[in-house]
């Protein structure tokens, strides 16, 4: 019995002898740490270019002091610039390249090029990634993994351009005395667009149009004349080298375009994309609104016809909507969506001025004199811009009615503009140099009147007239017009 219980104890004391003298996990070898890893790094031949000129694109893979080999690697070049639709950079997704030798080994470098050209100008943010296989060790799986580089910013200019290459800008031979060199004049807000005038001295001359950004131009004069006037019968008729001028840029894609005479030419509406062509029934210092969708204009003096015109002409850009009055002069109501128009009431009348008139010499009395009939009565007219809908708004037999409190502008005071009111009076009288004589201020602007003025102030959109002594009070602004 003794000697079992001998067995059993050493059995139990070799078992704990054992699990104290286990090895320690520090005695463990393990693999060292990588302290190394690839970079990808990005550099342009140049951070600004001109239109139309190469730009080289260098990626590098520097694997120089990583701790695995690199394989299959695919470098990818994006490109981004504020308007997408108008990139800077061409190609705009450059191929993918993938590795010439297959794989970059640890210690190793190895670059690749992408070759781009700047098409508008702007800049463009340039990214590269890389894409590539590798594995940490020899019984280790194979895995994917990739890099970016820091992106770089290209900025890309206009190309330049010497107007006087053009063969309109060479001088004419035989030599003409009329003839002035060409001047290029930049369009604010077309994306690079430059109107080169030429030809002969005069007040609107022909026009050449340039984009300096793409090096495209524009000649007009072999176009068929139905393009600009497409009532014009006679198809095969060119429009010829007839003269134009850029009078103002609604937006990018729309330019007013005049043609004719300074003082009584043609408008047009000039899509910049379609390169096509609307007339608009709208002579040269038309008025605008802000938005530059509607336009009023006084038409006086037509330097074509050789006539005093005395009518206000309007029209909307996006509904079409045209109309004239006769009248002679107008306003724009404080939120633009109508007009105020001053017309002229009874019989038409054959002038203001007639053109056969000789002015008087006040200081040779013997001069001969022009007997002048004067305008028929003023009323007041509202117009709707978008519709060309007319109100009366103030007229009345015997009386006439003239915007502002004189000649010069007047301001709004909510719904509320300043008229004046004389009585009709039809009068025949010499014509004077002094247009400021009462015999004509009075019925030509209402000022410096021998007979009595009344003031008032009119409501636009109702017509109601207070007296100028009655200050109307603020109220709620209407959102409807009666």
């Amino acid at each position: 019995m003794k000697s079992y219980a001998i067995v059993w104890f050493v059995w139990v004391w070799g078992m704990v002898g054992c699990t104290a003298v286990a090895p320690s996990p520090s005695t463990i070898t393990a693999p060292a740490p990588c302290a190394g890893a690839a970079v990808l790094t990005l550099a342009p031949s140049a951070t600004a270019v001109a239109v139309g000129q190469p730009l080289t694109i260098t990626a590098t893979l520097d694997n120089s002091t990583g701790c695995y080999g690199l394989g299959l690697p695919a470098y990818t070049l994006r490109l981004s610039s504020g308007d997408e639709a108008t990139p800077v950079l061409e190609p705009q997704n450059p191929e993918r390249i993938t590795s010439p030798r297959g794989s970059v080994g640890a210690g190793q470098v190895e670059t690749v090029q992408f070759v781009l050209a700047g098409t508008a100008v702007g800049s463009a943010v340039v990214e590269a990634s890389v894409s590539y296989e590798y594995t940490q060790g020899a019984n280790m799986p194979f895995v994917w993994g990739g890099l970016a580089a820091v992106p770089v910013t290209v900025d890309v200019t206009a190309a330049p351009f010497d107007i006087y290459t053009l063969p309109e800008c060479q001088p004419p031979t035989p030599a003409d005395p009329t003839w002035e060199p060409c001047v290029g004049t930049d369009i604010a807000g077309s994306a690079g667009w430059t109107a080169v005038a030429w030809g002969a001295r005069d007040c609107i001359r022909q026009m050449t149009l340039v984009n300096l950004n793409t090096g495209e131009i524009r000649r007009w004069h072999d176009r068929p004349q139905q393009d600009f006037e497409p009532t014009t019968a006679d198809s095969t008729q060119l429009w010829g080298n007839k003269p134009f001028m850029v009078t103002m840029v609604l937006s990018a894609e729309q330019w007013l375009l005049l043609t004719g005479h300074c003082e009584g030419g043609q408008n047009f509406l000039y899509n910049v994309a379609e390169d096509s062509f609307r007339p608009v029934p709208l002579g040269s210092g038309a008025a605008w609104n802000s938005e530059h969708t509607a336009a009023l204009q006084y038409l006086g003096y037509n330097g074509l016809t050789g006539q005093y015109q005395n009518s206000i002409a309007g029209y909307n850009v996006l509904t079409e909507q045209a109309f004239s009055l006769s009248g002679d002069r107008y306003m724009w109501t404080a939120d633009e969506s109508h007009a105020l128009v001053q017309t002229l009431t009874g019989e038409a009348h054959e002038g203001l001025i007639p053109t056969d008139v000789t002015f008087y010499d006040a200081l040779d009395p013997t001069a001969e004199r022009t007997l002048v009939t004067f305008s028929p009565p003023r009323s007041i007219q509202r117009v709707d811009m978008s519709t060309g809908a007319q109100t009366l708004l103030a007229g009345e037999d015997g009386y006439s009615y003239w915007l502002c409190e004189s000649a010069a502008p007047c301001a709004w005071q909510e719904d509320w503009v300043p008229i004046r009111r004389i009585p009709a009076q039809p009068a025949k009288t010499f014509l004077l140099e002094d247009f400021n004589h009462p015999a004509y201020s009075c019925y030509m602007a209402a000022v410096n009147c021998t007979m009595p003025v009344e003031y008032f102030l009119l409501n636009w959109r109702t017509g109601e007239q207070r007296p100028w002594s009655v200050i109307p009070t603020p109220t709620p602004a209407p959102t409807s017009v009666p």
